[in-house]
């Protein structure tokens, strides 16, 4: 029984898509759940069908606990079927719906996300039966995502549009999540090839002020120097 995976095509496809994009984040379990959790809810905004089956409710969040028991106890051979079943089923996957529910992955840390999936009243309305203790765990009802997660979601579609998404690339470091553009990315990297100039210690220099909160927006000014938001 170990050895069989639990997790239908759906998720299986979508686990695969975040291999395939984001390793680091596929590997991370918290992240794939706040992945697939995050694709769900955007699945009911944008076409009124998702699929939360087997839902549960954790002091971190909401967990798909079919997906959690196969990546947990049979990391190799779930990767391996999720990796195979996304290249079978490419087309069913909503390629700006992964890329957005991926990216809030990589530009927000471990706690930030639970938090974010917390204010979700999906998980918030058992919170009082989550939070304890006496339970590890409960069922989650899809008829408790109500029209505030899905307005939720909207605003975080809106707060990050494919362009944007497109257009910027994630330096994650232990504390922070900094987001850059590409063009000041190739430019930052002219400039330490000419000039010797170190971008990353400045970040690492960066990393864990109280003051930044994720995802930091950086931004290269005509001079080089480079400027937090």
């Amino acid at each position: 029984m170990e050895n069989i995976i639990n997790s239908g095509d759906r998720k299986k496809s979508l686990s695969g898509w975040l291999l395939d994009h984001h390793n680091r984040e596929f590997y991370s379990n918290l992240k794939l759940q706040k992945f697939l959790f995050f694709y769900e809810v955007l699945s009911e905004l944008e076409e009124g069908y998702s699929d939360f089956y087997k839902l549960k409710g954790y002091e971190k969040g909401p967990v798909f606990s079919h997906v959690y028991g196969d990546h947990v106890y049979r990391t190799d051979k779930f990767a391996s079927a999720a990796y195979q079943s996304y290249h079978r089923n490419k087309g069913l996957i909503v390629e700006n719906r992964a890329k957005l529910s991926g990216f809030l992955c990589r530009i927000l840390n471990d706690e930030e996300l639970s938090d974010l999936t917390h204010e979700f009243n999906i998980w918030a309305n058992k919170e009082d039966e989550i939070l304890n203790k006496k339970v590890s765990h409960l069922d989650l009802d899809k008829e408790d995502l109500n029209n505030d997660d899905l307005g939720l979601m909207a605003s975080l579609k809106q707060m990050y549009p494919p362009d944007l998404i497109e257009s910027h690339s994630v330096i994650s470091l232990a504390n922070n999540n900094f987001l850059v553009n590409n063009n000041d990315l190739s430019k930052m990297e002219q400039i330490e090839q000419n000039k010797g100039t170190q971008f990353l210690k400045v970040l690492q220099d960066l990393d864990g002020e109280e003051s930044l909160i994720n995802p930091v927006f950086l931004e290269l000014s005509d001079e080089g120097v480079l400027l937090v938001d």
